[in-house]
């Protein structure tokens, strides 16, 4: 167990094999059920710059179009191995975020601000959804309306249970309403904002970035395979310039100052790859 700013390299080595297992196992599940995903974001990155992680990178994201990403959610708790945990805004009570994890048991990686959070904390794989923006601006801003209304009722429970988040007047106020309320129209509204992006031209990933409409869909609709540390996985054809539009001259190393993982909290981040985070608890 190790309670640090930054992790070890032993540690960093062990988050990479752990994180992959998931992973291959998310595969297994998406090839069995002709389901498509796509390695995205730093993984994408790490996969054609580094042939695998980035070497200080501490996570692994995927993304899937809409009716894909549902279908996945419904089968997956029931294929993925008994060490797996799949977790999504619909399926997980108190779950607060917009996008689903599949997270490990048995591991621990927990800001321990939100150790009473009642939250999954092992090592989990981020899977983002892409949703289609409508080429009506007023239907596009509804949408996005609707992503952010459901992504910021998904953490009133969070605010309940986790004092240190309470960060301004609006989250205070949040403790005295009703949650169960607030969740279930937040999931309403992302329901009814989870367009098919095969049915418009442009398209969005639900993540912790704002929703607006980033990629022409067609620049992911072919796609091919590529070794992400000796494991074959699915990328789009076109990532050269998909890789571009989210970094620029992404073949360039960034400063080394920058060259860190994502703990938003690293002080005070407990990191255990043998023991379940429940026993932290």
């Amino acid at each position: 167990m190790s309670k640090r700013s930054f992790y070890t390299q032993d540690e960093l080595d062990q988050m990479h094999a752990l994180l992959l297992d998931v992973l291959c196992e998310i595969r297994n599940v998406c090839d069995r059920h002709g389901l498509r995903y796509y390695l995205y974001c730093g993984t994408l990155l790490g996969c054609i710059r580094h042939g695998g992680f980035i070497p200080w990178d501490d996570d692994i994201d995927i993304a899937m179009p809409a009716e894909d990403y549902k279908k996945f959610l419904e089968i997956a708790p029931q294929e993925m191995p008994s060490w797996c945990a799949v977790q999504d805004l619909y399926h997980t009570k108190g779950y607060p975020y917009v996008w689903a994890k599949v997270s490990r048991n048995g591991t621990t990686l927990m800001d321990t601000d939100y150790r009473n959070s009642g939250m999954h904390m092992g090592i989990a794989v981020d899977i983002y959804p892409f949703l289609g923006i409508p080429e009506n601006k007023v239907l596009a801003s509804l949408q996005r309306f609707a992503v952010e209304a459901a992504r910021q009722t998904s953490r009133v429970h969070l605010l309940r249970k986790v004092p240190a988040m309470r960060t301004s007047t609006a989250r205070k106020l949040c403790v005295y309403l009703p949650v169960h309320t607030l969740r279930l129209i937040g999931k309403l509204l992302y329901k009814a904002a989870m367009l098919d992006p095969d049915k418009h031209t442009k398209a969005c990933t639900v993540d912790a970035a704002p929703f607006v409409p980033k990629y022409n869909w067609k620049d992911w609709q072919e796609t091919t395979t590529a070794s992400f540390d000796g494991e074959m996985f699915t990328i789009p054809a076109n990532y050269d310039k998909l890789l571009r539009t989210m970094y620029g001259d992404y073949m360039k190393l960034p400063p080394e100052e920058k060259r860190v993982g994502h703990l938003p909290n690293p002080d005070h981040t407990i990191i255990d790859f043998n023991k379940d985070y429940r026993e932290y608890i």
